[in-house]
């Protein structure tokens, strides 16, 4: 704000305003510009002036970046100026070893964010390439701490969501919930998407909110148009917590969606996820869990290295470099299916299954393998309807100590039955 307040002592004084200092202020962030904005509105210089210094960009779609090198104006104004010119070279013979560096050194001075001086960096280099400039040039941009500064940062913002963990939405607390919803907008005439509809097609497919308009089914039923592949814009299989059948379907009907229409629903989105207290992105997480939690129950996943592969398959990754960690992880775990069961059991039964559990003071991580046969049993008679569990529940609870004791629970538990 320095320099909107240089204008605004220009102004008070008399004296005519610096065009140097608007241009800057111009060249910056919508945001800065609206800030500058109301300071000189505050201040008291008239709206006619104001508005004719920084006027407001009209609401659309955003202006493509144009020429070899994909940076916003800004930063490319910031490279020319450090080149001593009116603009960036588009010319390959115009760089130079020693000018390459100077725009690499410019771009690392403007932002102080890791993250965003390489991507400018990147694009600098991209822009690079296709001029043909020599290697030496190209590489004379190259900043490796910036990217050990990026890949830090990375790690700590990564350990502070893992360590905040996601909640997931009631409407995709049970696959089974998902599959209904879905099943009704395939039978439905004349269907039209919403904003749970978005949502639903993004933890189907497990999709980033710009694949909605990318993604395509194949004449061979597999999935392309992922983004950020990076070369690789070959196909994948379709791997979803819906099964590939009804993923496959549920593509069909997007597809021959109207655009606007489905651009209608990704804007309702927003206000579904504000409500839910996620991100949009968040919905890609919540599709691939629920695709392994779907394999877990069909049996095609016991461990967590099967368990990795499917989360991976149904984001569309490539395929993993094997950890050394993976040699033991490939422990089959009988407790996934038991937890993977019990979270898609509808609220009257999950209801019940707590208090069961609560009957004989098993927290909801199980970790007394001693008891996992009287689960077991209890969630297979919940999935059946059966009123084995009320019985249960109408018995005296189990006391520690008559566990501590080495009293037989399973034997204590099949006597009741």
């Amino acid at each position: 704000m320095q320099t909107a307040r240089k204008l605004y002592a220009a102004w008070e004084a008399g004296h005519e305003f610096d065009k140097d200092q608007i241009e800057a202020l111009r060249a910056t962030s919508s945001t800065v510009r609206s800030r500058v904005r109301g300071f000189l509105l505050v201040e008291g210089i008239p709206k006619q002036i104001v508005y004719e210094m920084f006027p407001k960009t009209t609401v659309g779609a955003k202006q493509k970046m144009t020429g070899a090198f994909k940076l916003s104006r800004p930063v490319k104004m910031v490279v020319a100026k450090s080149l001593d010119l009116e603009a960036m070279p588009e010319i390959s013979d115009d760089w130079t070893i020693e000018k390459a560096s100077t725009a690499a050194d410019a771009i690392v001075a403007y932002s102080t964010n890791p993250s965003s001086i390489a991507g400018n960096l990147a694009a600098l280099r991209g822009g690079l390439k296709s001029l043909n400039c020599l290697d030496e040039v190209i590489s004379a941009t190259l900043r490796p701490e910036v990217t050990i500064a990026m890949n830090t940062q990375c790690e700590e913002r990564r350990a502070i969501r893992a360590t905040r963990g996601l909640n997931v939405p009631p409407p995709f607390e049970r696959i089974s919930d998902l599959t209904t919803r879905v099943q009704g907008y395939l039978t439905q005439e004349n269907w039209v998407p919403d904003g749970q509809a978005a949502a639903d097609y993004l933890v189907a497919l497990s999709a980033r909110p710009g694949e909605n308009r990318t993604l395509k089914l194949t004449t061979d039923g597999r999935i392309s148009g992922a983004l950020k592949k990076r070369g690789n814009m070959g196909a994948n299989n379709l791997v979803s917590a819906l099964g590939e059948s009804t993923a496959q379907d549920l593509m069909k009907l997007w597809e021959d969606a109207k655009q606007a229409d489905r651009a209608k629903s990704m804007t309702h989105l927003k206000q579904l996820t504000k409500k839910w207290g996620i991100a949009r992105r968040d919905l890609r997480a919540i599709g691939s869990t629920l695709a392994v939690r779907a394999a877990v129950l069909n049996g095609t996943v016991k461990n967590v290295v099967e368990a990795r592969d499917v989360q991976q398959a149904a984001l569309r990754h490539g395929t993993p470099r094997r950890e050394a960690v993976d040699n033991y992880a490939r422990v089959n775990d009988d407790s996934q299916v038991m937890a993977a069961t019990i979270a898609e059991l509808d609220e009257e039964k999950m209801g019940k299954m707590k208090d069961l559990l609560e009957s004989f003071k098993i927290s909801m991580r199980i970790a007394d393998l001693k008891r996992l046969p009287i689960i077991n049993r209890a969630v297979a008679d919940l999935c059946e309807a059966t009123p084995i569990c009320e019985e249960l529940l109408c018995h005296e609870t189990l006391e520690d100590s008559d566990v501590d004791e080495g009293v037989d629970v399973k034997a204590h538990v099949e006597k009741l039955l």
